[in-house]
């Protein structure tokens, strides 16, 4: 009989690790998915960004075209004002 006890008290005790590693189970898979949906986020988040980093880079280069092409103009039309160089 004394065996009989014991083994229900280790079957008792099993069945109570089991509930615990459940729940800690169940807790793993609610972070996992949490995390998956953090992840997902995340990756849209950095999508966008580069998106607007190009967007910003090209608007700077057009700036700076438009900037230099101003200048190779004004520089153009200051030469022609200037009087003939005679020394050549």
């Amino acid at each position: 009989m004394p065996d009989l006890i014991e083994l229900l008290r280790e079957v008792i005790t099993l069945t109570s690790n089991v509930n615990e590693l459940k729940e800690q189970v169940t807790r793993l898979t609610e972070r996992v998915e949490n995390n998956t949906e953090r992840i997902i986020r995340l990756e849209a988040r950095e999508e966008l960004l580069v998106e607007k980093a190009k967007s910003a880079y090209a608007a700077t280069q057009s700036q700076f075209n438009v900037q230099l092409i101003e200048r190779i103009v004004h520089l153009e039309q200051s030469q022609k004002q200037l009087p003939p160089d005679t020394n050549f």
